[in-house]
């Protein structure tokens, strides 16, 4: 019988742990620069800002062509020189960095709990629970600031009179679904905890 224990190619160890890590730190410095540093950077260089359009529309192509078309959904590109419309369209995305940064950080710790072999303790248990949080407050405070954002770039400009049907929000539903997937591996975590400590009273 070979009495050297091996190790399972499913389990999580440091060296893991360290591997996640860097991924981690990847995502978080991408989120940074795509969700922070990039409109911040499109704004000193005075770009437009996208926004997104839902509506009647001229294509020429498909007028010479003699085709018919409903309305159309598009992103257009709107010019902003005040600092206020700016800022509003900043919050969506400064949002959605802070709730990622934050989910990031908890992953990161439960992440070192399982890699020291101690996965089932209550902090990770809030730990998930808060990941599900973020996750279904994210799915509503980011829409939300989304097409306020929106609704204050396109205000007073030709493109806020072709929108008459004002302001509007879209909630994604993948969200709350995986906020809901992310609560039930909260409740597992859980029953790992209890099931830990009837083990530690009966021994």
């Amino acid at each position: 019988m070979n009495s050297t224990a091996r190790r399972s190619v499913w389990s999580f160890g440091r060296t893991d742990h360290w591997f996640l890590q860097i991924v981690l730190s990847v995502i978080a410095i991408g989120s940074i620069i795509g969700l922070v540093a990039g409109p911040i950077a499109r704004w000193i260089n005075g770009d437009p800002v996208p926004v997104d359009y839902s509506g009647k529309a001229t294509i020429d192509a498909l007028n010479r062509a003699g085709l018919k078309y409903d309305d159309v959904s598009t992103t257009v590109q709107v010019p902003v020189g005040e600092v206020g419309p700016r800022i509003w369209s900043l919050l969506p995305d400064l949002a959605l960095c802070g709730l990622v940064l934050a989910a990031l950080w908890l992953v990161f710790g439960v992440a070192r709990d399982i890699s020291r072999g101690n996965p089932f303790v209550p902090l990770n248990v809030r730990r998930i629970r808060t990941i599900a949080a973020l996750a279904l407050v994210g799915s509503i405070v980011v829409p939300m600031l989304t097409s306020m954002g929106q609704a204050m770039v396109v205000a007073g400009t030709a493109l806020d009179a072709l929108q008459p049907q004002g302001f509007s929000v879209t909630f994604p539903l993948w969200p709350i679904g995986a906020a809901l997937v992310v609560a039930l591996i909260a409740e597992a975590f859980a029953a790992g905890d209890r099931m830990r400590d009837d083990l530690e009273g009966v021994i």
